[in-house]
């Protein structure tokens, strides 16, 4: 199946843990991230180099794209983290200056889940995307 969306790197708890994220038809997948790109971005960016990290991520991104354009759910890694779209209540786009951005994904009978989004390029693309795949819970802010 075709995912509406690839969203990546992004990384939650407190950056310890960094994800692709798959937005497929009927679930939301997060695989887990390979780590050497994210301790590169993480290095270059508290290096003040954030040209170098940008082009990391972009080529995470790229890579990401290649890897997952077509999804099946038995290749999925078993480390994957699996929210059907049937339990999710909201998926928010936040917009912040000066910090990362988030998405913030809630779901039935747990708390919400927030994403930081490393590259604030693809903002766009995701409300874009989101938008058109989720209509009755997606909202911008």
């Amino acid at each position: 199946m075709t995912p509406h969306l690839i969203a990546g790197p992004v990384f939650s708890h407190y950056g310890l843990k960094n994800w692709t994220m798959l937005f497929l038809p009927e679930e939301v997948v997060c695989v887990p991230h390979r780590f050497w790109p994210i301790l590169q971005m993480m290095l270059f960016t508290s290096l003040l180099m954030p040209g170098r990290a940008y082009a990391v991520a972009s080529q995470e991104q790229a890579r990401a794209r290649e890897e997952w354009s077509t999804v099946d759910s038995a290749r999925l890694p078993a480390r994957a983290w699996r929210m059907p779209l049937s339990t999710l209540q909201r998926i928010e786009l936040r917009r912040v200056v000066l910090t990362a951005s988030e998405l913030r994904i809630q779901q039935a009978g747990q708390g919400e889940h927030i994403f930081g989004i490393f590259d604030p390029t693809q903002l766009g693309q995701y409300a874009e995307a989101l938008r058109r795949a989720y209509p009755r819970i997606f909202f911008e802010q």
